[in-house]
């Protein structure tokens, strides 16, 4: 009998063992932690941070925005800040620090956040507000060289302090430039009263369907795609020519009416037939979901996600479900292959799903494990009471035993009846407490798991922001993010 006890104790350890071990097997993996990943624009950063050093700021802003452009970070924006801060850009220093202090909140200590702000702060200063009044509806502005706005202005245009040109032009009118100075935290107002032209003239303003064309309007190159202006032209007939490596040249002429603004769009079709030193390609890496890939705004269907493409800046724009757009200009190298894992942050409403689930799941952790202790505890004490009783009936039993060697009363005899019943009804109670002991010990494990394992806000809110990160080996460059 009592052999037998100890069997029954191995068997309920046996399932107590197992029990556990299920608890742990079983719980959720959903939020495996996402690989580790590589800074691998830091070539380019280190690169700008010696020319910084060195004082090359032109050098630096262009390492910097590359740097920021294959792989967006707060400390490319820093950088970038500091450089345009050197170079007197104060607009574009203030946004770049702008975007800092918004990518970089809860990631940085506070020292640094006051230190940038005060840094804002003395280029905000040093920007002015420069206002163009003309009697000319429709006629375009241009700062330094680029045009920012067209006229009636809807709000002041933004410029560093100090010295600028000014140029308004508008089809049918002489072009009117001048120089000016201005002072930081000022609103310049400027009046300009454009002329008529007696020569009939126009514009173009000129697109193509890819990226890096080289542009000549009736023979004279204007620029490459894309064009950050307008290209004014003498009204009449034009001839505008498109051209780029690995495609057919692109041809259209136009009529220009007299004081018009004409649209032209020029359509690049691929050489069925180019050169090998004009291919490269391309090879997306994108989760196991339905997508929409557009190459050049051509709708792309492909197994394998390998393109071959002629070498050179490409736009790839890129839609999945839950996940917000993904557009941006990658250049293929020539004679390899670009590796690129876009970065497809989660929308509000899939960061906001995740955010449900794992408190969710939290509570769920919390509640396993108090009614495992619950369930646990009981069990337990139920089983030390009940191995307390199990051992006074066993030592009465051998004593009725060695009583009933000598002379075995019908009274004895029916107390040790009545004790093999109660031998029965412990080891019941017995396997039942062990089960409990063991139930509540799987509770409690799972319990653990699921609160510890599962991501809080902040670990959803860090996955959900995405930071490019760039590779750059032999023959081939690498985007990667965690999807």
């Amino acid at each position: 009998m009592v052999n037998s006890r100890a069997y029954n104790v191995r068997n309920c350890l046996f399932m107590v063992v197992c029990s556990v071990t299920l608890g742990v097997c079983v719980t959720d993996t959903s939020f495996a932690q996402e690989p580790s990943r590589k800074d691998s624009a830091r070539e380019h950063f280190q690169r700008g941070m010696e020319f910084y050093e060195e004082g090359r700021y032109d050098a630096a802003l262009a390492e910097f925005q590359r740097a920021y452009d294959l792989a967006p970070a707060h400390q490319a924006l820093y950088n970038l800040g500091r450089v345009h801060a050197a170079l007197g850009h104060a607009v574009e220093s203030a946004r770049a620090y702008e975007q800092y202090l918004k990518d970089a909140r809860g990631r940085v200590p506070r020292r640094k956040i006051r230190e940038v702000r005060a840094a804002l702060r003395r280029e905000q200063s040093r920007i002015a507000r420069l206002v163009v009044d003309t009697p000319v509806r429709g006629a375009v502005v241009s700062i330094d060289g680029s045009d920012v706005a067209s006229t009636p202005l809807t709000e002041p245009i933004f410029v560093s302090a100090g010295s600028h040109t000014v140029e308004v032009r508008a089809p049918g009118y002489a072009s009117s430039k001048r120089s000016i100075r201005v002072a930081g935290g000022v609103e310049r107002r400027i009046k300009v009263d454009l002329s008529r032209m007696v020569e009939r003239s126009g514009t173009l303003r000129i697109v193509t369907s890819v990226p890096g064309v080289d542009v000549q309007v009736d023979g004279r190159p204007v620029g490459r795609t894309p064009l950050d202006a307008t290209v004014p032209v003498a009204s009449g007939e034009h001839e505008v020519t498109g051209t780029r490596l690995g495609y057919k040249a692109a041809r259209q002429t136009v009529q220009v009416p007299d004081g018009a603004e004409l649209n032209v769009r020029l359509e690049l079709v691929r050489s069925e037939h180019p050169r090998t030193d004009a291919v490269g390609r391309l090879r997306l890496r994108l989760p196991d979901a339905p997508y929409v890939l557009r190459v050049d705004e051509e709708v792309i269907s492909t197994r394998d996600n390998l393109l071959s493409l002629p070498a050179g800046v490409h736009q790839i724009d890129i839609e999945m479900a839950e996940r917000r757009p993904f557009s941006q200009q990658v250049t293929v190298p020539v004679g390899s292959a670009a590796d690129i894992v876009p970065a497809l942050e989660w929308t509000p409403d899939a960061q906001a799903s995740r955010y449900r689930t794992a408190r969710r799941r939290r509570r769920v952790g919390k509640g396993l494990l108090i009614t495992g202790l619950l369930v646990a505890g009981g069990s337990g004490g139920v089983l030390g009471w009940n191995e307390r009783e199990i051992t006074r009936t066993d030592d009465e039993i051998l004593a009725i035993s060695d009583e009933c060697r000598v002379d075995c009363a019908d009274s004895v005899r029916e107390r040790g009846e009545s004790l093999r019943d109660d031998q029965s009804r412990q080891d019941v109670l017995r396997a039942v407490s062990i089960v409990g002991v063991a139930l509540g010990a799987a509770s409690m494990a799972t319990g653990i798991v699921l609160w510890v394992a599962t991501p809080g806000d902040r670990e959803i809110d860090r996955k959900a922001r995405f930071t490019s990160r760039v590779h750059a080996g032999p023959g081939s460059i690498t985007w990667r993010s965690a999807f």
